[in-house]
């Protein structure tokens, strides 16, 4: 009806970080975007900062969050033992209730969560630069032989 309308993706992705709603209605908005508006994008760093200093005790919202933020970035590193490091950073970012137990201890959890996501980005900035560098050496060396 109106091909130019932009939705608001940010907001419905805060909306249902915010209500830390079922982790299949999250996956269903992002599978949404990706299949039927590729063009309009969601902008995860800003979502996930806001979520990552707000999110109370929900950790899977989270989660499942993170993972649909970083998933084409980390499937494009073909380093096997680098795109498991990934992964194992975002489930460390995750359990961390776990490490905390204690409910007068939520802005601890927060403030974990945040550190955890900046080194998290860092890390995912590197291996992306190194298989970049990787790709271009081996670009070289084919051009060489």
């Amino acid at each position: 009806i109106y091909p130019d309308h932009e939705l608001d993706w940010n907001g419905m992705i805060l909306t249902l970080g915010n209500a830390e709603a079922p982790c299949g209605a999250i996956q269903h908005l992002v599978d949404a975007q990706q299949s039927l508006f590729p063009r309009q994008r969601i902008i995860w760093e800003g979502c996930l900062d806001y979520l990552a200093s707000h999110l109370e005790r929900r950790d899977e919202t989270f989660q499942v969050l993170l993972k649909c933020s970083i998933e084409e970035r980390v499937n494009a590193i073909g380093v096997k033992l680098w795109r498991e490091d990934i992964i194992q950073r975002t489930e460390q970012i995750c359990s961390i209730n776990t490490l905390v137990g204690d409910e007068d201890c939520q802005w601890i959890i927060q403030a974990n969560r945040t550190r955890k996501l900046a080194k998290l980005r860092s890390k995912l900035a590197f291996f992306e630069t190194e298989y970049e560098k990787l790709n271009e050496a081996m670009s070289m060396l084919e051009l060489a032989i």
